[in-house]
């Protein structure tokens, strides 16, 4: 009896550690269970970009595209060399200075441009000559992706994803294209040409800048050779232009202007927005923001004017470090303009996880994710863990999430949706 009493009890306490054990692992009350984090897939490009875009005259693009997490690393193969594309808007604008190549090196075939070249006096201008001998950077390089932004840039990301893929950052990084403050005459040939051509002055694309070091080389101090160009220049990219809807809003004499001039017009036009001039400077003195992507940024703000604490929005610019990272934020802000254009107002911008998000009037919280394809990595489960359970959430994105990202979100009570920055495809 007393050995039958003996297996009854321990009967009973192997029960009530067992019900312990399922307790202490099942998901607490109110808590739910996320899906593991996934590595980053590579799917078809066509996925990712539009199948009118993913080959043309003089260029093609892997059929397969690597994913880090949120953009696409697209490996676009020209003439020029193999460009590694971080994101649709870096591919499409490739694509746009591919085309402007092409036409500079058919321009500079004419017979009148040859002519002019060589009756012009070409001095050998020895800072000239550095800048040309100098490129940005090469056509190949390791980017610094937009991922950190998602982990709140400055205070890093903890735990035992962070080495995951490496998503979002990459070694060594770029270094900023320069101001090109001095050589003031030659700076003005030299956008001059990238005017004529409807190319950015400050592209971080290196067979393009060197071809414009190179126009505005043998055309400085001399009239002959810009005006034997007259008629060869780019004229329309047509339907390209769409997939970079920003293009029709950057001011045509700013493109030519010095630095100094950009950053003075988008320090006035600020301080209309109510920035303080002390707020100003993570924006005015990070060179990842070059000129062009300074008036950029500053046309985003003034869409946003009627929205409170821009100055956020400004710190926020300061954080960025790469070129990727620029654009990314400057997509964000043209999200979050489509927002209240096209859903409802937004009061108070506000920087979630280092990516843009405000208000909204009826007290959500709106994030703007301008991303290819979001997967559910460690990165992706932080970022959507921050989110104030007291406060709807909404996230909206540019490209798709994968199943796991899906399930992952809404298990955090995030509410996604699709919205593209204007003219995004």
């Amino acid at each position: 009896m007393r050995r039958a009493g003996h297996i009854r009890k321990s009967c009973v306490i192997r029960r009530l550690l067992i019900a312990a054990l399922v307790f202490h692992l099942s998901p607490a009350p109110g808590k739910c269970a996320l899906p593991p984090p996934e590595l980053p897939p590579a799917v078809p490009t066509s996925e990712l970009a539009p199948a009118s875009l993913l080959q043309g005259k003089g260029y093609t693009i892997d059929p397969v595209t690597r994913t880090d997490g949120f953009m696409g690393l697209f490996q676009l193969h020209t003439r020029y060399g193999t460009y590694q594309c971080v994101g649709r808007e870096m591919l499409y604008l490739r694509i746009y200075e591919l085309r402007a190549l092409e036409k500079m090196d058919q321009g500079m075939k004419t017979k009148a441009f040859g002519d002019a070249l060589g009756a012009a006096a070409v001095e050998p201008v020895t800072d000239v000559v550095k800048i040309a001998r100098n490129p940005v950077r090469s056509v190949a390089h390791m980017p610094v992706g937009v991922g950190h932004l998602f982990m709140e840039i400055g205070g890093g990301f903890a735990g035992a994803g962070g080495a995951l893929f490496h998503i979002g950052r990459h070694d060594p990084s770029p270094q900023p294209p320069p101001s090109r403050e001095g050589m003031a005459g030659y700076n003005v040939a030299r956008n001059q040409w990238a005017r004529r051509f409807a190319v950015d002055p400050y592209t971080t694309n290196r067979p393009l800048e060197l071809k414009l070091n190179h126009l505005g080389m043998i055309s400085f101090g001399t009239d002959k050779v810009a005006g034997a160009a007259v008629g060869f220049g780019i004229g329309s990219f047509g339907t390209l232009a769409d997939w970079l809807s920003y293009l029709p809003d950057v001011d045509d004499h700013l493109m030519t202007a010095p630095p100094p001039e950009v950053a003075a017009v988008d320090t006035r036009r600020m301080e209309k927005l109510g920035i303080p001039k002390t707020a100003m400077k993570p924006l005015l003195d990070n060179p990842w923001f070059t000129p062009t992507l300074q008036i950029r940024y500053v046309n985003d703000l003034a869409k946003l004017r009627n929205v409170t604490d821009l100055p956020a929005a400004v710190r926020l610019a300061g954080k960025a470090q790469s070129e990727e990272q620029t654009r990314f934020l400057c997509g964000g802000l043209e999200m979050l303009d489509r927002y209240q254009k096209t859903i409802g107002p937004l009061r108070e911008f506000q920087a979630f996880q280092g990516v843009p998000a405000a208000i909204a009037g009826d007290g959500a919280l709106v994030v703007a994710a301008p991303i290819d394809l979001l997967s559910w990595t460690h990165i992706a489960e932080s970022f959507a863990a921050h989110r104030d359970p007291h406060r709807p959430a909404w996230l909206y994105v540019a490209g798709p999430l994968t199943p796991r990202a899906q399930q992952g979100f809404a298990e955090l009570g995030w509410k996604v949706c699709d919205l593209p920055p204007s003219g995004h495809r």
